[in-house]
């Protein structure tokens, strides 16, 4: 370690203890040459990770967004700037340790509600809902299948009936398929409730998108709320919304029924 005085690279170790919890070694050295004496600090060398986003683009990961989005979701709420220091460390300590290069903003997202549930149960979820990626350009289109599109936080920016976002470049050409990579996200409908929202929730009076598409989780919006989505690893069953929904599971039951 070359001494930062006079510059010789020869120094001894006076001294070694924990520094950040942990996270690294804080030494005390003392020159060989001019007998001086500096402090270092030895941390682990992390190896580079590389997140994959919902669009499938790839960027370099990191941790200052975590931090960034764990201190949005704890804004106003009792959690330390330390204890949202922890979160983060912790978070990118626990990729680094899948020996995995390569991480889903869907795995990192679920990491961050994890730490969060435990820290302040889930503090800034007013309530959260659950998605799916669309099978087909037919539900992207059927006002019957609501459509949510995100923020990079994971929360909702909004909800509609109609096919959101819009992939003008190619429905000029046609509209009998999907891009290439295209994710549009279908709403299930599936909420968890804090106490707090669900009494205020009733004493809000009905928003104008709310009357117009004729969706309740538009009220939460439009008077500031927060909605966290949440991943769905597997696809949920159809579900029966219309009388061709039925039609089809009439079909279903006539086609096992015994002879």
């Amino acid at each position: 370690m070359r001494c930062p005085y006079c510059g010789y690279r020869e120094s001894k170790v006076v001294d070694s203890r924990p520094a950040d919890e942990g996270a690294s070694i804080r030494r005390r050295r003392e020159c060989l040459s001019c007998e001086k004496r500096f402090t270092t600090y030895e941390t682990v060398e992390y190896l580079p990770m590389v997140v994959i986003k919902k669009d499938g683009s790839r960027q370099s990961f990191d941790r200052s967004k975590v931090l960034r989005g764990i201190q949005r979701s704890c804004e106003k709420r009792p959690v330390s700037a330390a204890d949202m220091e922890r979160m983060a460390s912790e978070i990118e300590q626990e990729l680094q340790n899948s020996l995995e290069r390569e991480v889903s903003t869907v795995v990192i997202g679920e990491k961050v509600m994890e730490k969060l549930k435990k820290a302040d149960e889930v503090a800034y979820v007013r309530f959260a809902s659950v998605y799916q990626q669309f099978a087909d350009v037919e539900s992207f289109f059927n006002p019957n299948v609501v459509k949510v599109v995100l923020d990079d936080r994971g929360t909702a920016l909004t909800f509609s009936r109609a096919p959101i976002p819009w992939p003008r470049d190619h429905f000029r050409e046609t509209k009998e398929s999907l891009p290439e990579g295209f994710a549009p996200l279908h709403h299930l409908g599936l909420y968890a409730y804090r106490a707090g929202f669900l009494r205020r929730f009733p004493t809000l009076p009905q928003a104008p998108l709310e009357k117009l598409e004729s969706l309740e989780q538009l009220r939460a919006l439009y008077y500031g709320e927060r909605i966290a989505v949440m991943v769905l690893d597997a696809a949920l069953p159809a579900g029966v919304d219309t009388q061709k929904d039925l039609d089809r599971v009439r079909a279903i039951f006539e086609k096992s029924a015994p002879v």
